[in-house]
């Protein structure tokens, strides 16, 4: 399955994938080119060969919670056997056992996901926010596994998407590893997906920032519901913000109770990023009226002509929508509640016109020209022109117009620097000593 821009687009977790039964099985084996995504709950003796020589297949779900083959790790010898030599699959999806050591699944996965050529992205789930009480020592997705799957993603060129959701029993030092499998130079990802952990904290997301302050790679990153970060987290992750070398192009945090303090950390570092271009703080706290001032000074900083060439030219979008707020009273409202509107019921006008201004110009691929339209904007307001006349134009004839009613008005207000009499003068004797070389005779 493909989006417009040609990009494989893996099935929802859980949905439109077929079960491995033996009308599957018989399809796989006649290579039905419709049979493209399967899950598996059950295994049949010898189907190692049959998904090996399988063209077709693209996904694969793995259902290791509920499925009988959690309780013992012998058909994951066989499936992996299969999988290794298969050069279709694209997209690998578990379910991971946390009653269970998975380590020996793990072993036997890795040759998969060193080695298949096609493989791009790879999902893991573990229990959520810790339902099953505390995992035992070496129980479900722990230290071990983690690091047999950071050899993968230094080894397997075509992994760039990783998503991991729910609680893994990793430690301190699991995060650590994963992070520095993450700054390693042969490290191609991407995209990379958090979700639903409830150890995920300030030590972790410092780590990781510190790995993605030397990754030119991983464009997007996803936090979805990491709740114990708090602002001392958020402002050890967000130093990766004023490291050039940092790719972050898309920054989404969704339902991570970010607090006044760690929006301001947020915000704030963006004053020296380059490259973020769309940021999501979708259904965390309030941001406060100063927040929305900082991101204001951030985008154009107006105290001198300096300020504003440094200032941010790139960030061009923001989701600030919180779903359960004040001024939502029912379901009806929040359904109707646009994601795209900031929160009116803090955000001044002038701040959020000047925020929309700002985004409105970071669209311009040229940030050359973004910074010099917001200096003209902002610093000869004798040559201020409302943006909307121009709204049709190209960005270039924009600046055109804007540089010449600029320069007209400062000649007008300024005639002293500009000596209309000498510069006729200037011209008169030009052209009366060109006049004088075409009556001398020539030489020779």
């Amino acid at each position: 399955m493909e989006n417009d821009a040609g990009f494989f687009v893996p099935p929802t977790h859980g949905y439109s994938y077929l079960p491995f039964n033996a009308a599957t099985l018989g399809r796989l084996y006649r290579n039905d080119p419709e049979l493209t995504n399967l899950r598996f709950r059950a295994w049949f003796e010898g189907a190692d060969q049959i998904i090996a020589d399988s063209k077709f297949l693209t996904s694969v779900l793995i259902d290791g919670k509920e499925s009988s083959m959690s309780k013992n790790d012998d058909w994951c010898g066989d499936a992996c056997r299969g999988l290794v030599r298969n050069r279709s699959i694209r997209s690998f999806c578990m379910s991971i056992p946390s009653h269970r050591p998975c380590r020996g699944w793990f072993r036997a996965l890795s040759r998969f996901f060193e080695r298949n050529s096609k493989l791009y992205h790879i999902q893991l789930q573990g229990s959520f926010f810790g339902i099953r009480g505390p995992l035992p020592p070496n129980n479900g997705f722990d230290d071990y596994c983690i690091a047999l799957l950071n050899t993968a993603l230094i080894r397997n060129a075509t992994l760039t998407r990783l998503d991991l959701f729910g609680d893994f029993n990793l430690t301190a030092k699991g995060w650590e590893t994963f992070a520095a499998a993450l700054s390693h130079p042969d490290c191609y990802l991407e995209c990379l997906t958090l979700g639903n952990s409830g150890k995920f904290g300030d030590e972790d997301i410092s780590c990781l920032g510190e790995a993605l302050a030397v990754n030119g790679r991983l464009i997007t990153l996803v936090f979805i519901r990491q709740r114990s970060i708090t602002s001392s987290g958020w402002r050890g992750f967000a130093r990766c913000f004023n490291n050039p070398n940092s790719a972050l192009v898309n920054l989404i945090l969704f339902e991570c109770n970010i607090d006044a303090d760690g929006a301001t950390e947020i915000v704030s570092a963006l004053s020296e990023n380059a490259r973020l271009e769309e940021l999501s703080m979708t259904n965390n706290n309030h941001l406060r009226e100063k927040d929305w001032s900082d991101l204001s000074r951030v985008l154009c900083d107006k105290t001198s002509i300096e300020r504003t060439f440094s200032s941010n030219h790139t960030l061009r979008k923001l989701h600030a929508k919180r779903w359960l707020n004040e001024g939502v009273e029912s379901d009806e409202d929040e359904e109707n509640w646009n994601e795209e509107d900031y929160d009116s019921l803090i955000v001044d006008g002038r701040i959020k016109n000047d925020i929309e201004r700002s985004f409105w110009m970071n669209y311009n691929a040229n940030k050359a020209e973004v910074a010099r339209f917001k200096i003209l904007k902002h610093h000869f307001p004798r040559g201020d022109i409302v943006g909307d006349v121009f709204a049709s134009m190209a960005e270039s004839q924009i600046i055109k117009n804007l540089e010449e009613t600029v320069m007209f008005n400062f000649v007008r207000n300024h005639p002293e620097l500009f000596d209309i009499r000498n510069k006729s003068a200037v011209v008169t004797n030009r052209k009366a000593a060109a006049k004088k070389r075409k009556r001398q005779p020539l030489h020779g």
